[in-house]
């Protein structure tokens, strides 16, 4: 792993569209890209974050908005973040994680799981004890990663009709406008 020991690089992305998810290597020792694959694969990813600017929704998106940023240069406005949705129907916290919520919310209990056996077997693999993702199998990465995002997807169509029209303004008018800008600032 010496050419991937840098473990801020983007491993893998996934997009969602209304129907389908879609997750695909970037920066991942089983890629194989050639230079010239591995640049078209960024541009065509930078491409689309530019072409959605403004409609691009994650779970903690301020988070996914600044790593992208640090790794490819490209700016993205925040179309959308579900854990701050959550925020808004429940203050109490411990309880906005995207796992949990996917769970409760849509049904996608443990879509996680295979990911989280591989980590548990792989403590280098585990980013919170200082590995990467780096080291999970494709085969393993790739799925999570697309049923990661169709989790956000569903949950976005789940939790934003709760809120309220003031809530639904609010959302829309400061709290994803201070989100972006507080990513910039950071």
């Amino acid at each position: 792993l010496d050419a991937f020991s840098d473990f801020s690089a983007i491993i893998s992305a996934a997009f969602c569209g209304e129907t389908d998810s879609y997750s695909f290597p970037i920066y991942h020792p089983e890629a194989k890209w050639t230079d010239r694959q591995l640049a078209q694969v960024i541009a065509i990813v930078k491409d689309v974050l530019a072409h959605h600017s403004g409609k691009v929704s994650n779970h903690n998106t301020k988070f996914d908005l600044m790593h992208t940023w640090a790794c490819l240069g490209q700016w993205f406005s925040i179309g959308g973040d579900t854990m701050l949705i959550s925020h808004m129907l429940d203050s109490r916290s411990g309880i906005h994680g995207l796992k949990r919520l996917a769970g409760v919310h849509v049904g996608m209990y443990e879509y996680d799981k295979p990911l989280r056996q591989y980590i548990r077997d792989h403590p280098e693999a585990d980013p919170e004890k200082g590995g990467s993702y780096a080291y999970v199998p494709l085969e393993i990465l790739l799925p999570y990663g697309a049923m990661d995002v169709e989790a956000v997807t569903l949950l976005e169509n789940r939790l934003l009709p709760e809120l309220t029209q003031k809530q639904l303004t609010l959302y829309s008018q400061l709290i994803l406008p201070a989100s972006d800008m507080l990513a910039r600032i950071q």
